[in-house]
């Protein structure tokens, strides 16, 4: 009930620390239709998800979350 409707994980690069690793980064995308409405439960792993490092957001469209993925 309150995990999103697409998950996956993104490769990133670590800072001085971690130089030449990579490493995995959480990725949850909530898909909703232009008129869907978020309910509080998604709205709070939204905010569970982006306060613990991951990336989180509201889909309208699959061009919407093709340009989320192709910025990050």
């Amino acid at each position: 009930e309150a995990e999103a409707d697409a998950v996956r994980a993104r490769g990133g690069a670590l800072g001085d620390e971690g130089v030449g690793q990579r490493v995995a980064v959480f990725a949850s995308v909530e898909v909703k239709t232009h008129t869907g409405k978020v309910r509080l439960d998604q709205e709070n792993w939204q905010n569970q998800v982006t306060d613990a490092g991951g990336l989180a957001f509201i889909a309208r469209s699959p061009q919407e979350a093709a340009e989320f993925f192709a910025t990050r």
